[in-house]
């Protein structure tokens, strides 16, 4: 069994609260540029891990699907937390009997269905900010 505790103790949350009321102004200047840095390294390290997944995870999904419904797929990572996979296909799609396929529908941040020159047009955009 695998536990993952991420509680805090109420005497760490209490001398966190104690300090930071505490502080001058140039403190709570030094401490906020402090806490953007800390935050920027872990939102790198997340989307680092993010990019892996969609990597492995995500990408292999989307091409099994794509062949099987005879699809063109197209992958771009617009930037390190954004990832837009477009499937395009003549007859439209049908994701009644693939479980996969409902699985990225729900993981993606937003979904978007369209059509041009008659090609259905179905964009997944995956955002590591949802996260």
């Amino acid at each position: 069994m695998q536990q993952f505790d991420y509680s805090v103790p109420q005497t760490t949350s209490d001398e966190l609260n104690d300090l930071i009321v505490n502080l001058s102004r140039s403190e709570s200047e030094q401490l906020l540029e402090s806490v953007k840095e800390i935050k920027s390294h872990s939102k790198q390290t997340f989307c680092g891990i993010w990019e892996k997944v969609i990597e492995s995870a995500i990408i292999p999904l989307l091409k099994r699907y794509a062949e099987h419904s005879f699809s063109v797929l197209e992958t771009d990572f617009q930037t390190s937390d954004l990832f837009v996979a477009t499937l395009k296909n003549e007859r439209g799609f049908d994701i009644c009997n693939d479980i996969s396929m409902k699985y990225l529908l729900v993981l993606s941040e937003c979904i978007e269905i369209k059509t041009h020159e008659g090609w259905t047009i179905l964009s997944l955009i995956f955002s590591a900010n949802q996260y």
